[in-house]
């Protein structure tokens, strides 16, 4: 089983802890652009060769009444090439698990967040509240990945354009790559990643995330 958790901090009693999940803990930052400085940026020599850009389909999954939104959890379903992962993002910090079909196999996530996810559904079905079609090419700069991204979240609410970067790896790294990328475009702070934002555009909640007592108990 490979899973991958990525975001600020992990608790000790945190269920993605379990021994059978694999799990590297990173810091993430992202900002917002203008699309012709994504596209510059895309190229710009002072980074490490780009990869070949992939073409991403995200799927953004909850109840009809939102039932993981309002807990503070955004569950996503995404494609790339032939690979396709199911993600759960809570409090800043988000467990990635490979899958091997298009119905999300929440048992990949292990069984502590597996029986969480399963106590916040309440047998209700899940739904396709939005999606997002993104271009998405990887480059390094100091030990920091930096991933631009860009496309359109849509919902029944309406599109929103996305031309974003996100950097990935030690604090001290990220520091040194948005500093290289202040030095060639204006950046913008983007505290949210898209699957949240995409929720709202569904008519999710706007609260403010945060631990449902006793659902997610010993969750990140």
């Amino acid at each position: 089983m490979d899973a991958i958790v990525t975001g600020e901090a992990l608790t000790p009693e945190t269920p993605v802890a379990e021994a059978e999940i694999e799990q590297t803990v990173i810091r993430t930052w992202r900002f917002a652009l203008v699309p012709a400085q994504l596209k510059a940026l895309e190229q710009s020599p002072l980074f490490g060769p780009p990869t070949r850009a992939k073409r991403l389909q995200e799927r953004y999954l909850d109840t009809e009444d939102f039932a993981l939104a309002r807990a503070g959890v955004t569950l996503s379903w995404r494609k790339a090439g032939r690979g396709m992962r199911l993600s759960l993002l809570h409090e800043g910090v988000r467990l990635d698990a490979a899958q091997s079909g298009e119905d999300p196999d929440l048992s990949a996530f292990g069984p502590a967040w597996q029986a969480s996810l399963t106590t916040l559904l309440q047998d209700a079905p899940l739904y396709e509240i939005a999606g997002a079609r993104l271009r998405q090419t990887t480059r390094s700069f100091a030990g920091a990945t930096l991933c631009f991204e860009a496309g359109q979240l849509s919902a029944e609410g309406g599109k929103i354009a996305l031309a974003e970067v996100e950097l990935c790896g030690p604090a001290t790294a990220l520091a040194d790559a948005a500093l290289a990328l202040a030095g060639q475009a204006a950046l913008t702070l983007q505290p949210e990643c898209p699957g949240p934002r995409a929720v709202r555009l569904a008519g999710g909640p706007m609260l403010k995330p945060q631990k449902a007592a006793g659902a997610l108990e010993g969750a990140p």
